[in-house]
């Protein structure tokens, strides 16, 4: 039955990820994402997914969310769920296809440097919220 209610938790999770990461798409290019010059929706998505699944690693790793661990909820499901590598290696694949080669190297590039640069902000945030006994 754990792991039932486990699976329903991290499914909920990932369901209102996707959710976000849809809203999220939308208010930045619109209905028709495809047509947009440049992949903003995504790298936003995936480098917010990058901060928040370091702040929450951070913060409450030994946490439960109804008796199933946070990391599973909230991480594998609700940031599982809002991030997306798929669109990212799709949209630069797409960019490369059509000739747009420095489009592409420079999502490519953006992409690592900001996503790795999110994480390592949100580390150092959720060891702030932590407090200096726990760190």
């Amino acid at each position: 039955m754990a792991a039932v209610r486990a699976l329903l938790l991290v499914m909920l999770g990932g369901a209102i990820g996707t959710a976000l990461r849809y809203g999220l798409a939308l208010a930045i290019t619109g209905p028709t994402p495809h047509l947009t010059a440049f992949p903003w929706a995504t790298l936003l998505v995936n480098a917010a997914g990058c901060f928040g699944i370091a702040v929450l690693s951070e913060t409450i790793p030994d946490r439960d969310v109804l008796g199933v661990p946070a990391r599973l909820v909230l991480g594998t499901g609700l940031f599982g769920g809002f991030t997306t590598y798929s669109a990212f290696n799709t949209e630069v694949l797409r960019l490369a296809e059509r000739g747009e080669s420095t489009r592409a190297a420079l999502y490519l590039g953006a992409t690592l440097v900001v996503c790795v640069a999110a994480g390592i902000a949100g580390f150092a945030l959720g060891r702030s919220l932590r407090g200096p006994a726990a760190a």
